[in-house]
């Protein structure tokens, strides 16, 4: 019952927001219209899709009484920032009609190459940039692999069609540093200077400080912070956790809205070859940076109360090396500015001072207003109307996390303030999540070829990962109960 409630209001949000991409996926009610923009050396123009990270030709999907070749230039335009004119039509791909589009301004790309021998676009400026498209792409046709493309079996006819289509002549840049706000172009020599630095170290130092700052970077990833709940929850109680997981939802929603208000893009964007992690979307501020602040500031002060100021001070080192680390580590990977790290850590310290001083206001009130179930609720509208406001995938996951925290405080509600587990049970406990998250990872490739699946499945992810925990406190709740009868 409570897996149906959470799936339909999540469903029904999902299909809303994204009601193109479902449609997209119905072939027996419509059709897209994809746009085949082609150089003089044998090159095309490609997207790489936010959802499922495949590449697809630009284009989506017809509205109801849209002429497709409108379609095709809408979508071009939203996805990569190009201006083209439709002329004739090539032929079909799938239930897709495929127009030659000639580009009315120059097609520019950077000098650099990825690993898969393309060249990456500037497009940071598309409307759509973050929200359906991580990158727009310029690849050679002897080297699209179907199995990067979202639609394998289509790659041939996608080649075959391309031999029909106008060249156009391409202007390459060696970089955009240009079109950074001044900040940032004060701040691009230096994090340039500093992977260069690196990469003159001798082959094993450069190798070992790379891993480091990788794993560094990935000390704010999602898993890792569900990981940190569920240790705050084992030894600080229910109503700490609470505090702490409505903090985390508070840092990350202002953050990704500032994000959006200020659409500034990371560095690689200016320099694709500064690009050494995978990071998308707008960079200011960093929310990860925000993140590891309001996290670790938020167990100092519990620390603090618990075990006293004195011994609290011991740990004070490495509850501010952590951030700085993993700040470090993302503007050496190309995935910050400083200046996206110094807003972070403003936005995280922010979020840590108002909870403090308002617990310090009101006392216990808080704790029973973060264990109600009306305040996730409200959270629950507030998400919703974010995601209708600004379409993007991360408020799709963040309104699954919110509405399985109402359900935990509706339906399960866990009443004990404390827990005490045997080390076993932990272990047990934390097994069940890496098992869960691995077989996420597993199922995620079977649904790349289409963006819904893919979104509902990266959505239902965080959400089970809250429910499994939740329901194995009940469940332990319950089994000590009947211990103590």
């Amino acid at each position: 019952m409570l897996l149906r409630c959470i799936s339909t209001v999540l469903l029904s949000f999902v299909f809303g927001l994204y009601s193109q991409l479902a449609l997209a996926d119905s072939p027996a009610e419509l059709k897209g219209a994809l746009c085949l923009i082609k150089s003089d050396q044998e090159q095309i123009v490609l997207v790489r899709e936010t959802i499922t990270n495949k590449l697809s030709l630009p284009g989506g999907t017809i509205e109801s009484g849209e002429e497709p070749s409108l379609a095709a230039q809408r979508e071009t335009w939203e996805e990569t920032g190009l201006v083209v004119t439709v002329g004739k039509q090539l032929g079909y791909s799938g239930k897709a009609v495929v127009f030659d589009c000639v580009s009315d301004s120059d097609v520019i790309a950077f000098h650099y190459v990825n690993d898969q021998h393309q060249h990456i676009m500037p497009a940071w400026f598309a409307p759509h940039y973050g929200i359906e498209v991580n990158q727009v792409l310029l690849a050679y046709l002897e080297g699209i692999q179907p199995a990067d493309y979202r639609f394998p079996a289509q790659v041939a006819d996608i080649l075959k069609l391309a031999s029909r289509a106008t060249e156009h002549n391409i202007t390459f840049i060696e970089q955009a540093s240009q079109a950074a706000p001044t900040i940032h172009q004060s701040e691009l020599p230096y994090i340039q200077s500093l992977q260069q630095n690196i990469a003159n170290l001798p082959d094993q130092i450069r190798t070992v400080l790379h891993q480091f700052f990788l794993v560094a970077d990935a000390i704010a990833s999602p898993v890792l912070l569900i990981l940190a709940l569920v240790f705050a929850y084992l030894h600080y109680g229910r109503n700490f956790a609470a505090k702490l997981v409505f903090a985390v939802t508070c840092v990350s929603l202002l953050g990704l809205v500032a994000q959006i208000g200020l659409a500034l893009p990371r560095p690689f964007v200016y320099i694709p070859e500064l690009q050494l992690a995978q990071h998308f979307g707008f960079g200011m501020p960093s929310v990860s940076s925000a993140l590891m602040v309001s996290v670790l500031g938020m167990l100092y002060i519990q620390l603090e109360k618990v075990s006293g100021e004195h011994a609290a001070r011991r740990y004070l080192s490495v509850m501010f090396t952590l951030p700085v680390l993993q700040g470090f580590a993302a503007i050496y990977l190309g995935s910050s500015f400083f200046s996206d790290v110094i807003a972070g850590f403003v936005l995280g310290g922010l979020i840590v001072w108002h909870f403090d001083r308002l617990e310090r206001k009101i006392g216990s009130k808080l704790d029973d207003i973060l264990t109600g179930a009306p305040l996730w609720w409200i959270a629950v509208l507030v998400v919703t109307a974010l995601g209708l406001v600004w379409p993007r995938p991360e408020f799709s996951y963040w309104l699954s996390i919110v509405i399985s925290l109402a359900a935990v405080f509706t339906f399960l509600r866990p009443r004990r303030e404390y827990l005490n587990l045997s080390n076993r049970q932990v272990i047990v406990g934390m097994s069940v999540i890496f098992l869960i998250n691995m077989l996420f990872s597993m199922l995620s490739p079977q649904f790349d070829s289409s963006s819904m699946s893919s979104l509902i499945l990266q959505a239902t992810h965080y959400a089970v990962l809250i429910l499994a925990f939740a329901i194995g406190v009940v469940v332990f709740e319950k089994k000590s109960q009947t211990t103590i009868d």
